[in-house]
């Protein structure tokens, strides 16, 4: 009589759950006598009506990907925003003029009902405030660079080509043998006889002449950098990867002998990359928070601490002055926040009387051109990059003024990979994007012409 109690219970539960069961109002249990077949009644589905899918919005618009388009706004300036919408945008470029001219890479894209492109080095901007202007490159044309050198470059496949400063005379100069890494550096030699190309994933350094013919391979390098007199090459050797850090030990080539060996421990930091002095056989590198010198004038590697870090900040980039007597280097200040800033030393550890500010800490295109610093021929200043995402104050390319102690930028467009001409009067540089693109501008800024779809632009040391 128990167990028969216990299955009458657990029949009677079973009944309530499945007649209160919590979701198919559709679905009903009608209670029946024990010992009876319980009736299920499901009602019929219901049917969804069928849903109308609006056609993607096609664009009927004058301007396309790749060509020029000039500002004509209702209000005689348009601003410029970091992407296309109008969903908390930032302003990256204030009230851009009517009449201004920029190159269109990327767009057209629809965003709340309007069409948006972008223009190149600058940001985002609504369809309805531009106009064709003209297509082609170079443009603005400036003849007067054609006696200016040349200028080497990577082309979005990959290859690199020599080209006239002015943007004319583009030719094939080398391509690498498969499988090869992406080329992220390109370094003349002093006499502008050689280029050293480095490449990542895989790591090789290669050496091709003047005419594109490869000269030297070595595996497993990266960042190779040119003694003052041509004869000697440092790079990192032994490359590891872990969690995107890449590590290397620096090596020093001779380049008649073919000898090559180590001149410092391993670096954990590739953009720590040991930087040759233009006169002297010395080498500067950054083992954070140190700056470090190798004195190679002896035969055997002699190193000492340059400038010491601390717990309050430490050293990035060190670079040449162009008479060797002195470099710029980045410094981080984490006694209070984090601020940046370039600073000037001697090779006895005093610091010149100069400091500029990198703008909030965003000085920063991504791995080995991260707060890069490239001086003058006269050694007067030194330029660098700053790519704010949302601070139309400091993006741009800068100038810092040694001897005044004082900076200014010159150039609102989001640049990196600069590469100043040999006699100072003019720098080349990259602006990211799809494509890539290759500029020119005067040393002060002005008068800047795209010159070509490609990136790291390398001015040759001397005409040819």
């Amino acid at each position: 009589m128990r167990r028969q109690g216990i299955l009458v219970l657990a029949l009677v539960g079973l009944t309530a759950s499945l007649a209160s069961c919590g979701g198919d109002e559709d679905a009903a249990v009608s209670p029946t006598p024990l010992g009876s077949t319980p009736t299920v009644q499901v009602a019929s589905p219901t049917v969804a009506p069928a849903r109308t899918v609006s056609p993607a919005p096609v664009y009927d618009g004058s301007l396309r990907a790749g060509v020029w388009a000039a500002i004509e706004a209702s209000h005689g300036c348009v601003d410029v925003l970091d992407r296309a919408g109008l969903e908390w945008p930032a302003v990256v470029n204030d009230c851009l003029p009517d009449g201004y001219i920029s190159y269109l890479t990327d767009g057209p894209d629809h965003e709340d009902d309007l069409w948006w492109w972008k223009l190149a080095g600058l940001g985002w901007v609504v369809d309805d405030a531009l106009r064709f202007s003209h297509e082609g490159l170079p443009w603005p044309e400036r003849p007067e660079l054609s006696n200016a050198g040349e200028i080497a470059y990577v082309q979005a496949d990959g290859d690199v080509w020599l080209m006239s400063a002015d943007g004319s005379d583009k030719r094939f100069l080398s391509g690498l043998p498969e499988p090869h890494g992406t080329i992220v550096q390109l370094d003349w030699s002093p006499q502008g006889d050689m280029l050293a190309l480095s490449t990542f994933r895989p790591s090789t350094v290669v050496l091709v002449d003047s005419q594109g013919e490869i000269v030297r391979e070595i595996d497993n390098a990266m960042w190779a950098s040119w003694s003052g007199d041509g004869t000697r090459l440092t790079y990192l050797s032994d490359i590891q990867e872990q969690y995107a850090v890449v590590s290397g030990v620096p090596m020093v080539l001779d380049l008649a002998s073919g000898e090559a060996r180590p001149v410092a421990d391993r670096l954990d930091q590739a953009q720590d990359s040991l930087q040759w002095s233009p006169v002297a056989p010395l080498l500067l590198y950054a083992r954070t928070p140190a700056i470090h010198l190798v004195d190679l004038s002896g035969g055997e590697p002699v190193e000492r601490v340059v400038l010491e870090g601390s717990q309050e900040g430490w050293y990035l980039r060190p670079n040449w002055s162009p008479d060797g007597q002195s470099f710029s280097v980045l410094f981080r200040d984490i006694s209070d926040g984090v601020r940046d800033y370039y600073q000037v030393y001697s090779l006895a550890g005093e610091r010149l009387p100069t400091q500029f500010s990198d703008k909030g800490g965003c000085g920063r295109s991504s791995g080995h051109e991260d707060w890069q610093t490239d001086w003058t021929p006269d050694g007067r200043y030194f330029l660098y990059h700053v790519q704010c995402p949302d601070a139309d104050f400091a993006s741009g390319i800068w100038a810092a003024d040694v001897l005044e102690n004082r900076e200014r930028r010159i150039l609102s467009l989001k640049g990196a990979s600069i590469s100043i001409s040999p006699d100072g009067r003019y720098f080349a540089f990259a602006v990211g994007g799809r494509p890539l693109l290759v500029w020119v501008a005067d040393i002060d800024g002005g008068n800047p012409a795209l010159i070509a779809e490609g990136t790291l632009p390398a001015w040759r040391p001397s005409p040819p």
